[in-house]
């Protein structure tokens, strides 16, 4: 919901990616227990999506994983954003420590890492995740809070860049993306880099 509200229909929120169309996959069970990362990343690359969100990540290292996503990009030319973690550790996380991989911190309100976002020299970039005002289930809307919803507003801005852009190829996309941050260390000292 993030990734792809409508706007000017006076319902909840707006997205940057509005008009673009978007492929939810289901990679959980019932509990929300997360399954199969890897088939729901091929399954979207393969029908045709040009960015893909993952809002979920891992300690341990899976070269399946990585060997899928590096298919994805150098193959079906996607762009893959993914969230940093919650833990507020300085530890690499996985999809979004993979060098083809756009990994995403979280911000508060003032630019300033929000407290609970992971941190590492792998990841790329952070982005608003502090209270961030989205759907929920049963037609509800919620605040949300973390490096989900950060790589959630990348990814739909990722997506609106594909849309204008759209000759470009996922690592034009990428480096027009990460060249147009405003640079922020000065308020976050501690985590420089």
């Amino acid at each position: 919901g993030i990734i792809a509200t409508q706007t000017n229909n006076a319902i909840g929120t707006a997205s940057t990616a509005f008009n673009c169309r978007y492929l939810p996959v289901k990679i959980t069970d019932i509990s929300g227990q997360v399954l199969d990362t890897n088939s729901g990343i091929l399954y979207a690359a393969q029908k045709g999506a040009q960015v893909i969100n993952c809002s979920f990540g891992s300690a341990e290292f899976s070269q399946s994983e990585a060997d899928i996503i590096t298919y994805v990009t150098d193959s079906l030319d996607v762009l893959v954003i993914a969230s940093a973690g919650n833990s507020n550790l300085n530890i690499p996380i996985y999809p979004a420590s993979l060098p083809n991989v756009i990994g995403v911190c979280a911000l508060d309100e003032m630019d300033k890492k929000l407290s609970i976002s992971n941190y590492h020299s792998s990841f790329d970039i952070s982005a608003p995740g502090s209270s961030i005002y989205g759907p929920y289930i049963e037609n509800e809307y919620s605040f949300k809070s973390g490096t989900s919803v950060a790589a959630a507003i990348v990814s739909s801005a990722a997506i609106l860049l594909r849309s204008y852009f759209y000759t470009e190829s996922n690592i034009e996309i990428r480096t027009r993306l990460l060249n147009s941050v405003d640079f922020i260390n000065h308020l976050n000292p501690l985590y420089s880099s």
